[in-house]
């Protein structure tokens, strides 16, 4: 049955949003600030939208909702902006495309509201703690840099990017992490600077190949020119594109960090820099901060305060990380709890390996499971055979993924119901020196509201073990 809220005011122009979530209610109020008319659809009876709050939100401020049916294939509204979480396949936006109706895309629609120029940042991993970086780094130089977009659950002060957009100023830039499934709907989309950190398989329970789902990545330049900045992760490959490109050094070791940092070469000598470490960990982290340093670099210079970038640079080496990436949560009789939760891919469950096994750790226990997103865990069983470590899986899928483990690693791996069994096994059996881990490898919604709850309770069951 189909739910009908009306709008409290009534304006002229029209927009339609599909999808009622924490994006399409800011998309919601930015059209209605606009003085323009907007209608929110959502496939969802309102008895089963997640966060009730979201409907009387959006009839407060005027917006009329229409729940419970299947999107419409024809519309009078002129434009359709989509929620990120409506897959492009859908058969409505797919008719709506071929009709008179734009559809365009959330990171779309903030760029044209927006006042202020958009760093822009997306990859398979690393994107969230690299739009942390850069906001951290810009702000640490008195710029007005606004953490925005995809990421969530960071602790820090972030926001939706069409909200960001909407109450942006010309004196501010706006840092957003952009997902695939932002990139998809752009029409004139222009950050004046672009990043992808890296690229591997992921997602592919949405795009039919790696090829579509990288292909969509790369949409975050396609309306760039040679004014604007393109940065890539070393191992991203380089494609055609009118933007300029720079890439950094793929660090080996923290020695070879030193020697080839771009960030040490602003650091003032006081610090010794070539003797100091970043507090984050990973070689793939020594990466995001040289992407996060380029892009700052480009965006002072660019507005003639090249001189901050001493700022910056001590600002990245004391930037300390964020919330459920690596994140140090307890220690207990010498055995160290982190959390991982944002690993939500094998092969960020392998970089996350490599971050600590480089810090005197005798063992990590690895607690992986949740939703396999159609990916092939291959490469991590292949990694673990010749990097041993107890894995403990857990979630809807930890039975699939163990018929891997075993026949690859000729191992019995064994199968927990609950992330709480695994992590019990896991702290049960840890020593002095090891690690007990979370890095899920596969997303949350299988037990977890989202990756951040995985994470709460991952960190409440390290603090109630530590007590």
């Amino acid at each position: 049955m189909t739910d009908i809220i009306s709008p409290t005011q009534q304006n002229q122009e029209t927009y339609a949003v599909f999808g009622l979530g924490r994006s399409g209610l800011a998309i919601a109020k930015a059209v209605l600030s606009m003085g323009s008319e907007v209608t929110i659809y959502d496939e969802k009876p309102a008895d089963q939208i997640p966060k009730a709050d979201l409907i009387e939100e959006a009839r407060t401020v005027g917006a009329k909702l229409v729940l419970g049916s299947p999107f419409p294939n024809t519309l009078s509204e002129s434009i359709v902006v989509t929620n990120p979480a409506i897959d492009h396949r859908h058969p409505a936006l797919q008719s709506l495309s071929k009709s008179s109706t734009q559809v365009i895309s959330e990171v779309e629609f903030a760029f044209r509201i927006s006042k202020a120029p958009i760093i822009a940042v997306t990859g398979t991993n690393g994107k969230s703690t690299t739009v942390a970086m850069i906001t951290h780094g810009l702000q640490s130089a008195g710029i007005d840099a606004v953490l925005c977009g995809n990421i969530f659950g960071s602790g820090l002060n972030e926001q939706p990017l069409t909200s960001a957009a909407d109450h942006s100023t010309s004196n501010q830039v706006l840092i957003a992490e952009v997902s695939s499934f932002q990139l998809e709907w752009l029409i004139t989309f222009k950050p004046i600077v672009s990043v992808i950190t890296s690229l591997s398989p992921d997602h592919l329970d949405r795009y039919n190949s790696f090829q579509s789902y990288a292909d969509t990545k790369w949409q975050i330049c396609e309306f760039q020119d040679s004014s604007d900045l393109l940065l890539l992760g070393p191992e991203v490959d380089i494609r055609s594109t009118k933007a300029r490109i720079l890439r950094p050094h793929l660090f080996a070791s923290i020695e070879d960090w030193r020697a080839n940092s771009r960030i040490s070469d602003f650091l003032p000598e006081a610090t010794n820099a070539k003797e100091t470490l970043p507090k984050v960990l990973g070689n793939h982290n020594l990466t995001n901060l040289e992407l996060a340093f380029l892009a700052c670099e480009d965006y002072l210079h660019r507005f003639g305060e090249p001189h901050k970038l001493i700022a910056v640079a001590e600002a990245l080496l004391n930037f300390p990380g964020i919330s459920h990436r690596l994140e140090f949560v307890a220690e207990y009789k010498g055995v160290k709890f982190i959390n991982n939760s944002m690993c939500t891919n094998p092969a960020a469950v392998i970089s996350s390996l490599k971050a600590v096994e480089n810090t005197s750790t005798k063992s990590i226990h690895l607690l992986v499971g949740g939703v396999n997103k159609d990916l092939d865990f291959t490469p991590l069983v292949t990694y673990l055979v010749s990097h041993p470590q107890p894995v403990y899986l857990f979630g809807r899928d930890a039975s699939q993924i163990k018929e891997l483990f075993d026949e690859k690693a000729q191992q019995n791996y064994q199968v927990y119901s609950t992330i709480n069994e695994a992590f019990n096994a896991a702290a049960s059996v840890a020593k002095d020196g090891d690690i007990v881990m979370l890095a899920p490898g596969c997303a949350s919604m299988d037990q977890f509201t989202d990756f951040r709850q995985r994470g709460d309770v991952f960190r409440s069951l390290a603090k109630d073990w530590s007590e």
